[in-house]
Formats: C-alpha cells, sequence, structure tokens
C-alpha cells in the first residue's frame, strides 16, 4: 500500500524557476510522479517556505520522505503538521500511519488507521493496513474482522479476501477461511501464483 499523494491543482509543464507556490506545487508533484525524489522534497519545501500553512506541501513532502528517501521521521514530523492543520482529514492519519508501520511502530500505526477510519468509516485501504498491523502484532482476532470490512467496502480486492483466509484459520474458523480462500482464488490475477498455489491447498484441505 503506497501513500496518498495530494494533487492540489491540475499538472502542467514544470517551469524551471517558477517562484509561485501553485507553480512550485506542481513542480513538486510532477518530480514525484517521476521518482525525483530529492527534487520534489525541494519543491516543496519552497511551497512551505513561501505558505506554511499548505497543508498539501508538508503531506506530498512526508510522502516523498517516505517513498523515495525511506526517511520515516521526517515523513511522521511533515504528516505531523500537516493534521494540525488539518485534523479532519482522514488520508493524512493514513499517510502517517503507513509511516509509523515502515518505521516498526506498529502500536501508532494502528492509532493513527482507527483515527482514519473513525472519519472515515468507508475506508476500504485503512481497515486492511490496520488488519495487516494487527496480525503483525499476533491479534489474530481483530486482523480478521478489519479485513473482513476491507473486503465488505472492496469486494474485489484479492488481498483482503486472502488475508482475511489467513487470518481466520489463525483463530480456528475453518468455514470462514474458505470462504475467504474461495473468494480469494475467484478474483485473484495469475500475477498472484505463489498465492494462488497456497490458496488451492488450503480449500482442498478445508473442504474435506
Amino acid at each position: 500500500m503506497r501513500f496518498i499523494l495530494a494533487s492540489m491543482v491540475a499538472l502542467l509543464p514544470a517551469l524551471l524557476y517558477a517562484q509561485s507556490p501553485e507553480a512550485l506545487f506542481r513542480q513538486g508533484v510532477l518530480f514525484q510522479q517521476q521518482g525525483r525524489f530529492d527534487r520534489a522534497v525541494a519543491a516543496y519545501s519552497r511551497v512551505i517556505g513561501l505558505d506554511p500553512q499548505s497543508v498539501d506541501a508538508y503531506a506530498n513532502r512526508g510522502s516523498a520522505y517516505a517513498q523515495g528517501k525511506r526517511d520515516y521521521g521526517r515523513a511522521i514530523a511533515d504528516f505531523t503538521k500537516a493534521i494540525r492543520l488539518a485534523p479532519g482529514a482522514s488520508d493524512l492519519y493514513f499517510n502517517r500511519g503507513l509511516a509509523y508501520r515502515d518505521r516498526g511502530n506498529l502500536s501508532a500505526a494502528v492509532r493513527d488507521f482507527s483515527k482514519a477510519v473513525r472519519l472515515n468509516p468507508r475506508y476500504a485501504q485503512a481497515f486492511f493496513n490496520r488488519g495487516l498491523a494487527y496480525y503483525r502484532q499476533k491479534r489474530y482476532a481483530a486482523a480478521a474482522s478489519d479485513f473482513a470490512r476491507a473486503a465488505a467496502l472492496a469486494p474485489d480486492s484479492p488481498k483482503a479476501w486472502y488475508n482475511r483466509a489467513l487470518a481466520c484459520e489463525k483463530i480456528g474458523k475453518p468455514d470462514q477461511a474458505l470462504e475467504a480462500y474461495r473468494k480469494f482464488a475467484a478474483l485473484a490475477p495469475a500475477s498472484h501464483e505463489k498465492e494462488i498455489r497456497r490458496a488451492k491447498e488450503r480449500i482442498e484441505a478445508l473442504a474435506k
């Protein structure tokens, strides 16, 4: 699951010596989409220098730090600044949750994903990622519940069904695991070869 990228304005060709916050922001988005993360960070930093209240600049700079530079400390700091400016934005908590998770702080990740789903109860990605965090914490019942919510909100998501099946097996619910494996097998693209093979093996074992 990757970070949500804010797009404040429609993309236009970046101007090399652009000075306005809007033009610099467009530069940052373009650089980030091209994978030129150092230049994206520099552009967003210039936006913040001109407009310290720019939520999108903090959010996107945080994503650039996390995505391209693996600097999760700076990413978390930027997402936190953005949250202070826009405390009702669920994507900001989601992004900070991803950064906390990637940094290894699962408890903080769970708190942020929980805040994201409180703000947006239909946030399938936040339920799914909270489920992953719960699973890594060995809180399998909570993980199974979150994967079920994610699958209900995004029923065409193979990963939600597959992870629900894994969690259901962990908590001794073979019938629910079997159903989830079957859903996954019906939806999964051929590129998920390893998971498809495991699902078929588990379907055969659980159906006996």
